[in-house]
């Protein structure tokens, strides 16, 4: 085969004062720049088949800005849309590209709103840069395990799971994979780390922008291999938080293993330039929980507002201690329901449901599955044991967050904060994973 690639990194690091994405608990924008966050486009052509795989150092991306992504990439490389695939890195300490839902800003001035309107663009951008760069290549695969992450979800002695705390004698996934590109000479050119742990080791205090520890991990592996350009691709860590937490030492450390582990695999592969690439896309359904009308939603946020007004930012009696949390509840609610009309078809709508899609891509024995949302790590493990391939990478926040948490049937019966927060009903983990196998065995030849 006459394998080539090319590989091109953007800054896309906000302006201070943004919005940061993923805790309710903050109440302002950010303060400052720790570490710059960065986009970066690997570009891989076998010949007869060319994808762009990308990855940003933030939360995850919207629909319509990946379908914005494509249409610039498909109109100035001529690779399929269907075949360029973008996923976040899901740090918390990254922006937001809408207004904050928790909080409101004193300024009238959109600063989230205004940053994203040219981020399309500019993550497009590494992808031209990319395709001008492809040179001869050849591509390998390796994968080892780290213990960074922790499953989160601690059960009480009801059976039920409260708070998120960590609990390590449940289910996590600790596959460390590597995809590994090297340059004629054997020099590397790209490596892509995939592993599953949420990017929370800076809690809701951090008010600087920073990649968290995957930042720490490509840094210190780009270090080390000179002028290779690491990405990492996190997986389905819906239910996974780093062992380590709140400080920029625990996000390095969390980040040196990581890197130590993918610098022991990569050492072991042995890229080649034989074997085909293959694609596919897939667009499908999954089931979404009964939400009220809108009027409704924005009803029951001002009835909040309204007892909250009665105690400030005083201590609640004992019986209203949940209050606060239930007011951001109904924030998101009311954003949720604004979300799935925006984006989701009346059709769609009608049945319950909402579309969205998946992605594999094929290389020998090794395949990578691109799965929306935050998907739990049993779903992830379970595409894993039932795949084809000898070798399989699942990677997750690819091409949709707003599908948000995807929870196995038996978190619903748990309870806790990712099933009262997901948009799906029970149900939608055994869509995501049946869809995943069906599209592993036609890529491999074995149509399901």
């Amino acid at each position: 085969m006459a394998w080539k690639a090319g590989v091109a990194k953007v800054n896309i690091t906000p302006p201070v004062g943004i919005a940061q994405a993923g805790f309710g608990a903050r109440k302002e924008g950010c303060r400052g720049i720790h570490d710059e966050l960065v986009a970066k486009a690997l570009v891989l052509d076998d010949g007869r088949t060319k994808v762009a795989v990308v990855t940003c150092d933030f939360v995850g991306p919207d629909r319509t800005f990946v379908e914005e992504i494509r249409r610039i990439v498909e109109e100035r490389t001529g690779i399929e849309g269907a075949h360029v695939m973008v996923c976040g890195s899901h740090t918390h300490s990254g922006p937001m590209w809408t207004s904050p839902i928790f909080w409101e800003r004193k300024e009238e001035e959109d600063i989230e709103g205004e940053w994203a309107k040219l981020l399309p663009r500019t993550i497009a951008g590494a992808v031209l840069m990319a395709a001008d760069r492809l040179e001869e290549a050849k591509i390998g695969f390796g994968a080892g395990e780290a213990d960074v992450g922790v499953n989160r979800r601690r059960l009480n002695e009801a059976g039920k799971v409260g708070t998120i705390a960590p609990d390590p004698s449940r289910v996590r996934d600790p596959q460390v994979g590597v995809v590994r590109v090297d340059r004629a000479d054997g020099r590397p050119l790209a490596v892509l780390v995939n592993y599953a742990c949420h990017a929370v080791v800076l809690g809701a205090d951090n008010l600087l922008i920073s990649a968290d520890y995957p930042g720490y991990a490509m840094r210190t592996l780009e270090r080390i291999l000179g002028d290779a350009t690491v990405l990492f691709a996190n997986g389905c860590c819906g239910n996974i938080n780093p062992k380590w937490k709140g400080s920029f030492e625990a996000a390095e450390r969390s980040g040196n293993v990581l890197a130590g582990e993918a610098l022991n695999v990569l050492q072991e592969i042995e890229p080649s330039a034989e074997e085909a690439l293959r694609m596919e896309r897939r667009l499908i359904h999954l089931p979404i929980k009964a939400f009220p009308p809108l009027d409704e939603a924005k009803q029951v946020v001002e009835e909040k507002k309204v007892l909250l007004s009665q105690y400030g930012d005083g201590e609640l009696p004992e019986h209203m201690g949940r209050l606060r949390w239930e007011l951001m509840h109904a924030h998101y609610r009311v954003s949720v329901i604004e979300g799935l009309a925006a984006h989701q078809s009346e059709e769609d709508l009608s049945q319950q449901r909402m579309a969205t899609e998946m992605q594999v891509l094929a290389v020998g024995d090794t395949a990578l599955v691109m799965l929306p949302g935050e998907i739990f790590a049993e779903i992830g493990l379970e595409i894993k044991e039932r795949s084809p391939f000898g070798r399989t990478f699942v990677i997750g926040y690819a091409n949709d967050y707003g599908v948000s948490y995807v929870p196995t049937a038996q978190a619903y019966e748990e309870g806790g904060y990712e099933p009262d927060w997901a948009k799906v009903a029970p149900g939608a983990d055994r869509v995501v994973v049946e869809e995943a196998v069906a599209m592993l065995s036609a890529v491999n030849g074995n149509e399901q």
